[in-house]
């Protein structure tokens, strides 16, 4: 797993979709934009609880079962969701819906 570990207002994170990319399970802060880029492919934590961190990592070594399944959403996330035509496409619908709301 990769441990984001991000204590402030993280606005991304590409750190994230890139091992997410790898297959890599995230364990992250739960705040900023970290839970919509984790989605359910990680773990989700509170930033500043060391325990919970600890608690967070233990289960996820003890769980190999557990890692597969959140290794394949990681994969299935970043390519559906952080690829350049699915991000193209979200800027296009935006764009559109100002455009037209300016009307």
């Amino acid at each position: 797993a990769v441990l984001f570990t991000s204590q402030w207002e993280e606005p991304f994170g590409i750190v994230m979709v890139e091992a997410m990319g790898c297959g890599t399970p995230v364990v992250a802060s739960a705040h900023g934009a970290c839970p919509e880029v984790v989605g359910d492919s990680g773990v989700l934590v509170p930033g500043a609880d060391v325990n919970a961190w600890a608690r967070a990592m233990t289960d996820l070594a003890a769980d190999p079962a557990r890692r597969a399944v959140l290794a394949a959403r990681a994969v299935e996330r970043a390519r559906t969701t952080f690829t350049l035509a699915a991000i193209a496409d979200r800027y296009e619908d935006v764009l559109r819906t100002v455009v037209r709301e300016a009307r």
